[in-house]
C-alpha cells in the first residue's frame, strides 16, 4: 500500500474522537427483521419491507467431513475439526497406533524445531514497520471508530428494526460515524437488513450451541461474502483496471501440498483451515496467461500452496480459520501457522523475491469473535529453512452485537484494500514480471487478446 494512501487512512482514524466508545452489545435476540433491501447507498424507499423465513439448518449434517486421498503416511497430528478431517484409512491408523498429540504438543513441536515463534502485537519486540501501520489502522476500526458513513448512520437511525445497544452510539456526537466521508475509499456497508440478519443467526448458533460447521454456512461465509461483494476495491472500476476481484471460499475440504507442509522430527503437520480470500483472476486477461506461464514452469501445478486443482491459477491472499465460541485457541494456531508456513514456502519456491513482501495476514474466528493475526519471515534454520513468527492477536470485532460486525467488515475491507495495493503488487513484480512481459509482447505481436 502506497504511503500516501496508508497516511491518509491513517489520519483519518486517529483524528475521529475515541470518546465515546462501548464495547460491542451483549448476547441480545434481535427482533424478526424485513426482507434483505438495497445497499445503503439507496434511499429508505426503495425498501422491501416483507418478513423472510429463516434460514433451515436441517439439513446440516454436523458430523459429515470431507473426505479427501493425503499422501501422507508419517504421523498426523489430531484432526479435531471438519476442516481438518481428511487423512486416508493408513494414516489414520497410524495415527491411532502412534498416539496423539495435542495441539500444544504440535505447537511445541514447531517451536523446538525453531521452525516457528509466536510474537504478540503488544509484546516488547517491536513488530516490523509495514506490519504495525496495518495493526494500529485495525486496532482504531476495531475501537469502532469511522465505521460507518453518515449517510448509514442516518438509515440506521430511521429504521424501525431492533439494533440494540448500537442504536444509542449513533446520537451525536458519536466516534463510530465517519464525519470526514473517508470511510467510503474501504467500501460500503452491507444493507442493515443484512447486517441483522448476520446477527440473528450468530446469536441463534449461540444459543443453540451449533457446531462449527453450521457457524461458517450461515454465518461467516455469509459475512466474508457481503463484506467483500461491497468492497471499494470490487467495483466495477477497479476490476477493470486490475484483472480480478476478490472473493472468499470456504476450503475446509482442500490438503496443503505435501511438499510445503512444515517438518519436525516427529511429525508432518498436515492441517487445513476453513477459508480463505482469493484473487478471481479475469478469464482471457494478462494476468490469466502470466500466471498459466508461470505455473506451468513450476514443479507444482497451481501458483498456491494447495494441492491441485483448486484455486490452482487463483492467487490466495489470506487465509481464515474458525472455532466455536471457547474452543482451543492453540488448535486454531497450530492450524493457521501451518498454513501460513506452507504459503511462505511456495512463494519462496516462486521467487527468490521474498524478502520484499512485509507479512502475511491471517483472521482466526472463534463463534462471535474475529481477530487478526500475521506472519512474518524470520532467519536461516540450519542453513536451510526460513523461520516463520507468527504475530497474534487483535480482536477486530464480534458478531454479537451490530457495532462489531460493522467492525469486522471495516477491517475485512480495509484487508482487501491492504491485498491490492500490498499483496497483489508485489506479486506482478516479484512472482509474475518475466511472464507478464512475454504475455504483453504475445499481444503485441498479434498472437494473444488484450483485456481491458
Amino acid at each position: 500500500m502506497s504511503t500516501t494512501n496508508y497516511d491518509r487512512i491513517t489520519r483519518w482514524l486517529s483524528e475521529i474522537d475515541s470518546s465515546k466508545h462501548t464495547q460491542p452489545p451483549a448476547l441480545k435476540s434481535p427482533e424478526k427483521r424485513p426482507l434483505p433491501s438495497p445497499p445503503m447507498s439507496y434511499t429508505s424507499s426503495h425498501r422491501d419491507l416483507s418478513s423472510p423465513k429463516r434460514r433451515r439448518l436441517n439439513d446440516i449434517d454436523p458430523d459429515k467431513t470431507p473426505t479427501a486421498q493425503n499422501k501422507i503416511t508419517p504421523i498426523i497430528l489430531p484432526q479435531d475439526s471438519q476442516s481438518e478431517q481428511a487423512s486416508t484409512a493408513s494414516s489414520a491408523s497410524t495415527s491411532r497406533n502412534s498416539g496423539r498429540s495435542s495441539p500444544s504438543k504440535g505447537l511445541a513441536a514447531l517451536r523446538n524445531a525453531k521452525l516457528v515463534d509466536y510474537l504478540s502485537f503488544d509484546g516488547q519486540l517491536p513488530v516490523p514497520r509495514p506490519l504495525n501501520v496495518v495493526v494500529r489502522d485495525i486496532k482504531r476500526l476495531a475501537k469502532g471508530n469511522g465505521i460507518i458513513a453518515i449517510g448509514d448512520a442516518d438509515n440506521f437511525r430511521r429504521s424501525s428494526l431492533n439494533l440494540g445497544a448500537f442504536r444509542d452510539e449513533l446520537d451525536e456526537p458519536s466516534s463510530a460515524i465517519d464525519s470526514l466521508e473517508i470511510r467510503p475509499n474501504l467500501g460500503q456497508l452491507p444493507n442493515l437488513d443484512t447486517l441483522v440478519e448476520l446477527w440473528e443467526e450468530a446469536t441463534y448458533h449461540q444459543q443453540h450451541s451449533l457446531p462449527e460447521v453450521a457457524w461458517n454456512t450461515a454465518v461467516h461465509y455469509p459475512l466474508l461474502q457481503a463484506a467483500l461483494r461491497h468492497a471499494r476495491v470490487n467495483d466495477s472500476e477497479h476490476q477493470q483496471a486490475q484483472y480480478f476481484r476478490i472473493k472468499p471460499m470456504n476450503i475446509s475440504s482442500i490438503n496443503v501440498a505435501g511438499r510445503f507442509i512444515p517438518l519436525t522430527s516427529r511429525y508432518r503437520h498436515n492441517k487445513r483451515i476453513d477459508f480463505c480470500l482469493f484473487l478471481d483472476v479475469t478469464e482471457h486477461s494478462l494476468l490469466e496467461t502470466a500466471i498459466e506461464a508461470k505455473v506451468e514452469s513450476s514443479q507444482h501445478d497451481s501458483i498456491n500452496h494447495t494441492e491441485t486443482p483448486w484455486l490452482s491459477r487463483f492467487p490466495i491472499s489470506i487465509g481464515i480459520e474458525t472455532k466455536k465460541t471457547g474452543e482451543d485457541w492453540h488448535t486454531a494456531l497450530e492450524q493457521m501457522t501451518i498454513w501460513m508456513s506452507a504459503h511462505w514456502k511456495r512463494l519462496q519456491d516462486l521467487t527468490g523475491q521474498v524478502d520484499s513482501l512485509p507479512f502475511l495476514p491471517g483472521i482466526i474466528v472463534q463463534g462471535h469473535d474475529w481477530y487478526f493475526v500475521a506472519s512474518t519471515l524470520g532467519g536461516l534454520v540450519d542453513g536451510k529453512q526460513r523461520q516463520v513468527l507468527i504475530w497474534n492477536k487483535v480482536l477486530i470485532g464480534s458478531t454479537e452485537g451490530l457495532q462489531g460486525i460493522c467492525q469486522i467488515v471495516a477491517v475485512l475491507q480495509y484487508l482487501t484494500k491492504w491485498v491490492v495495493e500490498v499483496y497483489y503488487p508485489w506479486l506482478q513484480s516479484a512472482v509474475l514480471m518475466e511472464e507478464l512481459e512475454q504475455a504483453v509482447a504475445l499481444v503485441d505481436e498479434g498472437h494473444g487478446t488484450r483485456m481491458t
